[in-house]
């Protein structure tokens, strides 16, 4: 209730919805928050960078730092309108209404920092801030005759922060920590919505979940580097793609 009044209170602030971002898609932030499911935020086109992004300032993603995410990103080529009352879609009709998947980074923030650290206490409000959604910056999309795996359950990942100074760090991960696959975690999203009467429009894109993240000490806030997400989205014999966010 409170993240729907958001959303209508703040749409000249922050632009129009353009879509939606999945949290807490693994069992182990499920348990960790006390949850029996995900939950879902808003993406506003303020918040979405497409492509080569410009350098952004820690201070422009909000005032306290969460965690940083490689994540699978869905562009939907068709509507996906709410069912009749306890109606669900399949997979199947979701996957044939997708466009295109892309690899992402997520900077998850807080404008409300009073509402760290993040866990069960403080989820109400974490989710109410547009689920701690920064931004997100997308990659080269890619059409589904051209993944690795028509569900892309094992698509290896990469994410890595490099310093002003040459200091980084880096870690691995596999989609297959989101729900199984970002197939299932779109799916769960998609019926979430459609249950409450909420339509995904075409054009709009989907944040399935961290398929690996970092977080503080890890990355500290405040601290200018390049981050860079590497997704094998057509295998590993294949180049990956790969998308990058500048902080100053």
């Amino acid at each position: 209730m409170v993240q729907s009044e958001m959303m209508k209170s703040h749409v000249d602030i922050l632009g129009e919805v353009v879509g939606w971002k999945v949290g807490a898609s693994n069992n182990p932030a499920m348990k960790r928050l006390g949850i029996a499911e995900p939950f879902r935020g808003p993406l506003f086109s303020s918040y979405v960078r497409r492509g080569a992004a410009d350098a952004m300032t820690w201070k422009e993603l909000g005032s306290a730092f969460a965690a940083l995410e490689c994540e699978l990103c869905f562009t939907l080529a068709n509507p996906l309108p709410p069912k009749q009352e306890g109606e669900r879609y399949s997979e199947e009709e979701v996957v044939a209404a997708i466009a295109s998947v892309c690899p992402a980074i997520e900077l998850a923030s807080l404008r409300t920092p009073d509402a760290l650290p993040f866990g069960p206490d403080t989820l109400g409000t974490c989710v109410a801030d547009s689920a701690l959604n920064g931004v997100c910056v997308l990659g080269e999309q890619i059409a589904p005759a051209d993944w690795a795996t028509p569900r892309l359950e094992k698509v290896a990942v990469k994410l890595a922060v490099a310093g002003t100074e040459g200091e980084g760090s880096e870690v691995d991960g596999e989609s297959s920590r989101v729900l199984g696959s970002p197939l299932q975690s779109l799916t769960w999203l998609v019926n979430h919505l459609s249950a409450r009467g909420l339509s995904l429009a075409k054009g709009h894109v989907v944040m399935t979940g961290a398929a690996t993240l970092m977080v503080s000490p890890q990355v500290q806030y405040g601290t200018p580097c390049t981050v860079t997400a590497k997704v094998w989205m057509r295998g590993p014999e294949h180049d990956p793609s790969v998308v990058e966010l500048k902080l100053t």
